[in-house]
């Protein structure tokens, strides 16, 4: 793997980051200045157009796309997002007396719900929901691979139902900042749950 990730790939799935990514990764663990430009410039070069698969254990993995700057994580960063929060609504969720479907709305790749799935046994279905149609196609990979049954839906939720567009504000052009505006003519369908 010293070869930049392929060209196709959304079709291909690496098991293991590329080393320039992964040294970067660790560098900035350390403390070392420099190597978040190494990443926008090997994100410039078409170097991390892939699709990453970490196994996460109990049968468990997910596709990290870093050729979007939003999810460009390492196997650590993965494991660690969103951690004490994870935790404390995982204690919540496991004294619920039933099965629990878990419904993710704004669900992006599916990292949310992945997690929390590893980390509670009585969750026993998904419905996760997602309008960025890069960020779908990675999720119903996601969703699939669930040792529960899941599903992944292309939409919006809101208060009504129709059509929408996503919008970028103009502070941060994050994808994750993106936020719904009603439009009859949208290219983003909108539902209520």
């Amino acid at each position: 793997p010293l070869l930049p990730c392929p060209t196709l790939f959304r079709s291909k799935v690496r098991t293991t980051a590329p080393w320039h990514f992964r040294l970067a990764k660790a560098l900035v663990r350390r403390g070392i200045r420099g190597p978040g430009r190494w990443i926008r410039a090997a994100e410039a070069l078409g170097l991390l157009n892939c699709l990453v698969r970490y196994d996460l254990g109990k049968s468990a993995s997910i596709d990290v796309p870093l050729y979007r700057r939003e999810n460009q994580w390492d196997r650590e960063e993965v494991l660690a997002y969103e951690s004490v929060f994870l935790d404390s609504l995982a204690d919540q969720v496991r004294q619920l007396p039933k099965r629990v479907r878990l419904i993710d709305a704004g669900a992006d790749i599916g990292l949310f719900t992945v997690l929390l799935v590893l980390r509670c046994d009585n969750i026993g279905e998904v419905l996760a929901i997602e309008p960025n149609a890069e960020a779908y196609d990675v999720l119903a990979g996601n969703i699939e691979r669930l040792p529960i049954p899941g599903t992944a839906v292309q939409a919006a939720v809101s208060d009504f139902v129709g059509r929408g567009t996503l919008v970028t504000p103009e502070v941060d052009p994050s994808q994750h900042a993106w936020f719904l505006r009603k439009a009859a003519d949208g290219d983003v369908k909108v539902v209520t749950l």
